[in-house]
């Protein structure tokens, strides 16, 4: 059963079709890996799902009482507040206590001194913070926009099995391929205002998608063909009174051919280049009598 669905949603940025006419649903337990190249719209997808962004076409309903926690690329701090006032905010009357778990987050996070004030972190200090915040919430639906920025490897480890074991469902945007591996169970792509929605992790959508696009490029070429095709024969006979039923029909048929679209792919990648260091030195170091100089 959905617990939240996104409903014909289409959205435009100037001349830019963000979304054209897109569906989705998030299951309770999903561990959804939001994919496409930048530029495509993840984030507006996670901000229309959220709430804070309203479709141009579409709607988002929700199941009644749902809890939703948010994470955005920059978030936002009240003025003067410190680590653990902003984390625990608007949690005192709850069963449980909030400052144990928002302590324990914090450390697994890396932040140390918890009563500091916000304003004094450095940029990537900020965001752990707005993550711990998004994590001590009783959610039903996390939405997490680079969750890992800034963060080291054991607090990734830690974030991983929090999320796979702790976490009800969960939409999140990750570069870290390793990361959407061990967390998500289905990718979501967006490219050329479409989705496509795999049940898959990401390794497995990587594959999927090739074979996807290379059926894409067999349709294409082979639909140009034909319009090209198609061309020829309306240039040659344009002005033969003897065709010109056949020309009137085939300018017909272009205009009602629906143009296949190839998938955008993303053809960035990091080049490193590790130069070897120079020998300091020709000779090695020879130690003698070193038991004599240790005593």
């Amino acid at each position: 059963m959905n617990i939240l669905n996104m409903e014909h949603i289409s959205k435009i940025y100037g001349d830019k079709v963000i979304f054209d006419d897109i569906s989705v649903g998030i299951h309770q337990g999903d561990k959804i890996g939001l994919i496409g190249i930048n530029g495509t719209g993840k984030t507006t997808f996670l901000r229309i799902l959220a709430g804070t962004e309203e479709p141009d076409q579409g709607q988002v309903i929700m199941q009644n009482g749902l809890r939703i926690s948010c994470l955005s690329q920059h978030p936002e701090f009240p003025e003067g507040a410190t680590i653990l006032s902003y984390v625990t905010a608007g949690k005192q009357e709850q069963d449980w206590n909030p400052e144990t778990d928002a302590h324990m987050i914090l450390n697994k996070l890396g932040i140390v001194d918890h009563e500091e004030e916000i304003a004094h972190l450095s940029g990537g200090q900020k965001k752990r913070v707005a993550l711990a915040r998004v994590l001590i919430n009783p959610a039903d639906v996390l939405i997490l926009d680079e969750p890992t920025n800034h963060l080291d490897i054991e607090s990734i480890q830690w974030l991983e099995n929090f999320l796979s074991t702790r976490a009800n469902a969960v939409v999140l945007v990750s570069h870290d391929r390793a990361f959407l591996n061990n967390v998500t169970t289905r990718t979501i792509e967006i490219t050329c205002g479409r989705i496509y929605d795999y049940k898959v992790k990401y390794d497995e959508f990587v594959v999927l998608r090739k074979e996807r696009r290379e059926q894409q490029l067999r349709a294409y070429e082979n639909q140009q063909k034909q319009i090209q095709d198609t061309e020829d024969f309306i240039e040659r006979f344009r002005y033969k009174a003897t065709k010109a039923v056949q020309v009137q029909s085939r300018i017909k048929q272009l205009e009602k051919i629906e143009r296949i679209e190839v998938d955008e792919e993303d053809n960035s990648s990091l080049r490193l280049k590790f130069v070897c260091s120079s020998r300091s030195g020709n000779y090695p170091v020879i130690c003698e009598d070193m038991e004599e100089i240790l005593r």
